[in-house]
């Protein structure tokens, strides 16, 4: 008796049509792009805040100042 080609045997699954791994291919490659749009982002974010570090130093250097005159002022 002849087994048919599309059948699985025990355990095994039938193989995947073309149309079939075409659109796991297709979810896998949209799943990619997306995580490499997010780490993109985050890329440049973390750059956006590494160019802004000397700013906010400046800013904090800046209140520290305000604070010790208007205690100075207080005092």
């Amino acid at each position: 008796m002849a087994k048919d080609a599309n059948k699985p045997e025990g355990n095994r699954k039938a193989p995947l049509s073309t149309e079939e791994l075409y659109n796991k291919f297709d979810n896998i490659s949209s799943i990619l792009i997306v995580n490499l749009i997010l780490e993109l982002n985050f890329l440049k974010i973390l750059l956006l805040l590494l160019t802004m570090l000397p700013l906010l130093d400046k800013i904090f250097l800046l209140q520290l100042n305000l604070v010790q005159s208007l205690t100075d002022t207080m005092i």
